[in-house]
């Protein structure tokens, strides 16, 4: 079962932004990688736009609706080829309405995940978390693997798993039949080589 893998950014653990590109342009570099999700609330526009375009070249780079404010400002990064899609934040549904370009959507239950990826065909993915407990002060109660098996198995495919997922948690999500991937955060902070490595991760 091969799954996408998309990973997701912290600047705050970096000390320099050299250190924050290295990091990351390794990781986009790697085969087994689906896509980087240049996720950083509160940074500067302006700092933010010089991070899309050292990382760009990668060909992986999935911008952000709370980084990108407006459709069109997304459309331009996309027409100048310095991202490969924009993700939604849940609040930032009307982006979804306003632009054909890829996109993908953070949701937090099933049942909105299936109403959203049937209303728009552009939606790449969704991001439904958490699904495993995470040691963010405040997180909510995980969803857990049932929530990936309540969506309907025709739209798993476009389905991201997110939340608590390391080397003790992924393989729980072979359970899920036509799971498209798993995203994280964390795990590519601390142990990216050894996730990576394991079998589940082995993508063509």
């Amino acid at each position: 079962m091969s799954l996408a893998i998309y990973v997701i950014t912290d600047s705050r653990s970096f000390e320099t932004s050299d250190a924050f590109v290295d990091h990351y342009r390794a990781l986009a570099c790697d085969h087994r990688v689906t896509g980087v999700l240049l996720r950083e609330p509160g940074m500067a526009s302006d700092a933010y736009l010089r991070l899309v375009h050292r990382l760009a070249d990668c060909g992986k780079l999935i911008v952000h609706s709370r980084n990108i404010t407006t459709p069109q400002h997304a459309h331009e990064l996309y027409e100048q080829h310095l991202c490969t899609a924009i993700h939604c934040a849940e609040r930032d549904m009307d982006f979804l309405g306003a632009m054909k370009l890829p996109c993908s959507v953070s949701c937090h239950h099933p049942e909105q995940a299936q109403a959203l990826l049937r209303a728009y065909e552009h939606l790449r993915f969704v991001t439904l978390s958490p699904i495993f407990p995470t040691p963010k002060p405040y997180s909510v109660t995980p969803l857990g693997i049932s929530a990936l098996m309540d969506v309907d198995v025709s739209l798993r495919s476009r389905i991201v798993a997110l939340g608590g997922i390391n080397q003790q948690t992924l393989p729980l999500l072979q359970r899920v039949e036509g799971l498209g991937g798993w995203a994280a955060i964390g795990c590519f902070l601390r142990d990216s080589h050894n996730i990576l490595a394991t079998p589940f991760c082995d993508n063509p």
